[in-house]
Formats: structure tokens, C-alpha cells, sequence
């Protein structure tokens, strides 16, 4: 992402310059193993902190306000969430800065957000606002029909990932209302189940150019007769498939009495991991944050309990070797109340 100078070099609010060198220290002292940069990237964090909190105060109390403070404010938010992604200060701010960021757009609109930087920043933060709001039960933003609407700038159609997120972040929404709603219409479940299943079929056939259906596809993305040729971007591309797949089979097992679905999650659940095994090996650096809500999945739907143990151990390998280990912190944290909620409701009956 290229920031205009502008923006980055602004003399009266440094919040995006701050913010950069906290984050930029933050990696740094992660690669480098090096405690003094850890402790000049906190003090550095704190200071942009600050000052951002100062510049939402008193650049945007009111309902309108230029698009160039909106723009600054978006930014920071996304560089300072990527330092709690480096390295973790409050299992919740990750959270915090995404979420400020994506309501901030929310008030730009989808329409200012088809081109140039800000179609950018909504790509960016479109797929960790589902995370986000999956793992902290919190509403979901971006994930209107109006903002399903909106593509890369520089092209017609999406790219098929990017259209399988929209299939994720509607499932995702369901899941979260199934869990946390009083009451709800399980035959509204049902039909959505059903339609968006037909969907991805589609988008499936499609992807893959092969006669297998997109139940029979949850092979693993290493396997020699799969149909997708290998690379960063299919491989990718196979891991949100079978994401949809897993919350699809976790949906139908809970509402419609499909008694295949865990033999379904279980190849969904393998087929993920075979990706992230995949993207680790070919060291793809944006993978461990891409990677995080398929872990976090596997970890509370897989029925196997020896792939939830996996992806576990997995986030926990990533946190002690510093990859992204701030969102692992977080996705740990996440999983571990999980377990213990279950274990709270399981004593209770």
C-alpha cells in the first residue's frame, strides 16, 4: 500500500509517521530479536496512541468532516492494528483498531471506496473485520450487499478469494447470530444454508474448471489429482473454499440434520491445514494473518479433537517464533475462552 506523501508526511498530525515507525520497530524487533527496539516500538506506539486519540477528538466530533481527516484516521488505525498483529499490548486492541477503522469507511461509504487508496484500505481490512467480529461476537461491518458490491479498482470482477470471502463473512453472520441471538428463525437458517451452498457450487465449478462438485472438492490442496494447479494465490483461494465448507457443514449438522456433515468437516478441516502447511513452507508472509481465521475455525468446529489440538499448536508454534505473534496471541486467547464457556456450560447442565 502506497501512501501519498501528504498523508505520511503530514507536519501538524505525524499520527500516520508515528504510527509507521512503531510498527516498522515492532517488526523489526521481532526479526532481529532485539529487546531495545521492543521497548522504543512500545514507547513510539504509545506516543501515536496518543495523538491519534487526539486528532479523532478534535477532527471528527462532528458528522461531517473533510475526506483527507478520514483518510488519516483510517490509516493510522490500520498501521497501529498491524503493531498489535507484530506484538500484542491488549488481547483487544487488535480488535479495537480494525473495528474504529472499518466504522470509519462505514461513514465514508462504499461508493468513495471503488478506487485509489481507500478501495485499498477496505480490501485490507474487509477479511480482518469478519475475524474480528467472529471471534468477539461484535456486529460485523463492511458486509452489506452494497459493499459486496465493491471491486478492485483496476478491474471488473473480483478475484475468486475475494468472492468466496463474500460467502464467508454472510456464513460468518449466521454463525454468529445462531450463537449469541435469543431467538431466531431456523428455517430462515435452512434457506440461507442452502442458498449460499449453491453459490459456492457455482463459484466452485467455475474456479476449477473440473467435473468434481464442491463437496467432492474438499480434497487436500497437495493432493496429485487435484484439479487447481499449486500456487500462493490457488492455494489460497482452496483454503477460503474450504472455510466456507466447514461453516456450511458446521450449520447444517446444528439445523438440518445432515449426518454427513462431520465426515465433510473433517476433509475441510485437512484440506486447510494442507494450505497453511503449503503457504508456511513458501514462507507467503501475509499468510500467517490471512491464515488466522481458518486456524481459529478449525479450533472450535473441527470434530476431530486431534485438528483442533493442531491448529492450536500451530498458532502457538507462530507466537513463539514471532510470526505475527501478536494475532496469535489474540486467536489463543479467543480459543481458550471458548473452551472454557463450553466447559462453564457443560457443568452448569
Amino acid at each position: 500500500m502506497l501512501l501519498p506523501d501528504s498523508l505520511a508526511n503530514n507536519v501538524r498530525w505525524p499520527t500516520i509517521r508515528l504510527s509507521l515507525q512503531a510498527a516498522s520497530l515492532a517488526h523489526y524487533a521481532v526479526e532481529a530479536a532485539e529487546p531495545v527496539a521492543t521497548v522504543q516500538s512500545r514507547e513510539i506506539y504509545v506516543q501515536a496512541l496518543k495523538l491519534h486519540r487526539r486528532f479523532i477528538r478534535e477532527n471528527m466530533g462532528s458528522a461531517m468532516f473533510p475526506s483527507s481527516i478520514a483518510l488519516t484516521a483510517v490509516v493510522s488505525n490500520v498501521i497501529l492494528a498491524f503493531f498489535e498483529a507484530v506484538r500484542c499490548s491488549h488481547v483487544d486492541a487488535y480488535g479495537f483498531h480494525v473495528s474504529a477503522a472499518a466504522e470509519i469507511l462505514e461513514i465514508i461509504g462504499p461508493e468513495q471506496c471503488r478506487s485509489g487508496l481507500l478501495n485499498q484500505l477496505f480490501f485490507t481490512l474487509r477479511s480482518q473485520m469478519a475475524f474480528v467480529s467472529f471471534i468477539r461476537h461484535t456486529p460485523f461491518k463492511l458486509a452489506t450487499e452494497e459493499w459486496a458490491q465493491v471491486l478492485f479498482s483496476d478491474q471488473t470482477a473480483k478475484p475468486m478469494s475475494e468472492r468466496v470471502m463474500d460467502s464467508i463473512i454472510v456464513l460468518l453472520q449466521i454463525l454468529s447470530t445462531c450463537d449469541t441471538a435469543e431467538s431466531f428463525d431456523v428455517q430462515d437458517v435452512r434457506i440461507s444454508v442452502f442458498h449460499i451452498h449453491s453459490q459456492l457450487e457455482e463459484l466452485w465449478t467455475a474456479y476449477s474448471g473440473s467435473g468434481t462438485s464442491f463437496d467432492q472438492a474438499l480434497i487436500s490442496v497437495a493432493a496429485p489429482d487435484s484439479p487447481i494447479n499449486q500456487n500462493p494465490v490457488t492455494i489460497l483461494t482452496t483454503v477460503y473454499f474450504n472455510c466456507a465448507s466447514l461453516i456450511l457443514s458446521h450449520l447444517s449438522a446444528a439445523y438440518m440434520d445432515d449426518h454427513l456433515a462431520d465426515i465433510t468437516s473433517i476433509a475441510s478441516c485437512a484440506s486447510i491445514l494442507s494450505g497453511i502447511e503449503y503457504l508456511e513452507k513458501k514462507s507467503i508472509g501475509c499468510a500467517y494473518m490471512r491464515m488466522m481465521l481458518p486456524l481459529v475455525l478449525i479450533g472450535l468446529q473441527s470434530p476431530e479433537v486431534g485438528q483442533r489440538r493442531f491448529a492450536r499448536e500451530k498458532l502457538q508454534t507462530w507466537r513463539a517464533q514471532r510470526w505475527m505473534s501478536g494475532l496469535c496471541t489474540v486467536s489463543l486467547h479467543h480459543l481458550d475462552n471458548y473452551v472454557k464457556l463450553a466447559r462453564d456450560d457443560s457443568m452448569e447442565d
